[in-house]
């Protein structure tokens, strides 16, 4: 709504049209004829009454034209600015309410995110990048930190002892899940995670091949992100951070 009351500023004659979307469009004046009251016609009206009137014209057809397909269909039958402007404004609140009400949700899956027992280190990573892509599509915010030490904080027992190690190394604040993820995969070893892992080394079957490819991917977007670095050391951090995983990947 702000969007287009400031394109609507920048028109000529915008003042008018604000105060057309505000305060109602020109309410003619009326003259008596014949011992009759009747509206001004449109050239019994001063110069400024007819700029008024045109702007009242102008600025209903300048909202219209910025409204979505949806929205446009439940206000063209307004004849007057400011009652399609009113209605806007309340269809926007519900947006408004809509995008609250998802982020809400994000936050709640982000909190209750969990391992499942059983499922690969892939598998893991998947379910988080599909979490995390999904902040990124309503442009939430959330502080790498925190999306860290989610990811490793809810990693199974056996990994604690790398969990430790990354969090005395102090990169939760420099780096992002993706990069922990290959260095996770890098300390298992190809099956052996610590010393406190009893599980057996993992036979190089379909599911490990499909494992290897999604890691060998996520290392390409790092080196990428690297050389694009290294290249313009301008970048913001930010930039490289909200790198989004491709989900197109074949598993």
């Amino acid at each position: 709504a702000s969007r287009i009351r400031l394109f609507i500023k920048g028109k000529k004659h915008g003042r008018m049209m604000l105060d057309s979307i505000d305060n109602g469009p020109l309410d003619y004046l009326t003259v008596e004829e014949n011992r009759q009251t009747r509206p001004k016609k449109y050239s019994e009206l001063t110069e400024a009454q007819q700029l008024q009137n045109y702007s009242d014209v102008q600025v209903r057809n300048i909202i219209l034209h910025g409204l979505s397909l949806d929205v446009y269909a439940l206000v063209i039958h307004q004849d007057v600015a400011k009652d399609i402007w009113d209605r806007v404004k309340m269809l926007m609140k519900g947006t408004e309410l809509s995008y609250q009400e998802h982020e809400c949700r994000l936050y709640n899956l982000f909190d209750k995110f969990a391992y499942v027992q059983g499922e690969t280190l892939c598998e893991y990573y998947w379910r988080f990048s599909q979490l995390i892509n999904d902040r990124y599509t309503i442009e939430m915010t959330m502080q790498q930190v925190q999306v860290n030490t989610k990811f490793l904080n809810v990693l199974p027992s056996e990994w604690s002892k790398f969990v430790t190690d990354m969090k005395l190394a102090k990169c939760l604040y420099s780096t992002n899940y993706d990069q922990l993820v290959v260095k996770c995969y890098n300390y298992q070893g190809e099956g052996y995670m610590t010393r406190q892992c009893t599980q057996p080394k993992r036979p190089r079957n379909a599911a490990w091949f499909k494992e290897k490819l999604m890691l060998a991917k996520v290392a390409q977007i790092l080196d990428e992100e690297q050389h694009a670095f290294l290249a313009n050391p301008g970048i913001l951090e930010a930039t490289v951070a909200q790198q989004t995983i491709p989900q197109n990947l074949a598993f």
